[in-house]
């Protein structure tokens, strides 16, 4: 699955960048968006190749202020955060 490809990449340079990775629904379509600091070349190459199993998308600036949002609340809480909501659950 695309997501839990694009969180190892992420999870495996993680002292190295800044980034963080969601999956979440928007109109009943599955989206996995990577936000954070700009990566090194390569490892943009290497998302972008796993990312590319799906189709690119527009994604609401709205929903990017959220996800941005839920990123620096999860970085003040550490290094590595996962969290989950359950399907159906709007995030706020």
């Amino acid at each position: 699955m695309t997501y839990f490809a694009a969180q190892d990449v992420v999870f495996a340079h993680a002292g190295d960048v800044d980034l963080s990775a969601y999956r979440f629904q928007l109109n009943r379509v599955d989206h996995v968006v990577i936000v954070g600091e700009p990566p090194p070349a390569d490892l943009h190459d290497e998302l972008r190749s796993v990312l590319a199993a799906g189709e690119p998308a527009v994604i609401p600036e709205g929903v990017l202020r959220l996800l941005n949002a839920r990123r620096t609340a999860a970085t003040k809480a550490g290094p590595w955060v996962e969290g989950h909501c359950r399907p159906g659950k709007r995030l706020t």
